[in-house]
């Protein structure tokens, strides 16, 4: 049991020494030159002058990920998107209003969003299911993509690609993909 133990600790180590060392030099090289996304564009994140110069303003892109989280919600569920919008508004306000702590669980907004919207909760609990898997899917194409331009352009090597992306679909780390 005690090697066990010993190798499981080495198999954590391992993986966050790759992650670490790969996930930095990837992630910077990857985001040398953004790539376009097939999705219809949503409002634009702002920028700035520490944004042109390579940072990301986290709270634009959660925007426009929850913009297009809406909008693909709501033509899952074959609704107004500015309706669905509202409602998701609506919904995480009273979340958060009534838990502080932040620990509202997913359920708990699917099933206050389709009150909201006046729709059977499985339905609502399905559409949100399969918009997250599309989204996620999208975002670890996007970054395939990155990491093949990185690759590409010499700036990485095909085998520090390859564990980043198996570290990602681990989901050791969530993927950083504009």
């Amino acid at each position: 049991m005690r090697t066990r133990a010993k190798l499981t600790l080495a198999a954590i180590g391992l993986s966050a020494t790759v992650a670490a060392g790969i996930a930095g030099p990837a992630y910077a090289a990857a985001t040398d030159q953004p790539t376009s996304t097939a999705s219809t564009p949503t409002a634009a994140p702002s920028t700035s002058a520490s944004a042109s110069a390579g940072s990301t303003d986290h709270r634009a892109q959660g925007r426009q990920f929850g913009a297009e989280f809406a909008k693909d919600l709501a033509a899952q569920l074959g609704l107004p998107q500015q309706k669905v919008t509202t409602a998701i508004q609506q919904v995480r306000t009273e979340l958060r209003s009534a838990q502080k702590d932040g620990s509202a669980t997913r359920d708990q907004f699917v099933t206050k969003l389709a009150t909201k919207l006046g729709l059977d909760p499985t339905k609502v609990r399905n559409a949100v299911q399969a918009v997250r898997t599309t989204q996620q899917a999208d975002r670890q194409t996007r970054l395939k993509t990155r990491l093949d331009q990185a690759v590409k352009a010499g700036k990485i090597s095909q085998s520090d690609a390859d564990a980043y992306l198996r570290v990602v679909q681990s989901g050791a780390l969530a993927p950083t993909t504009k």
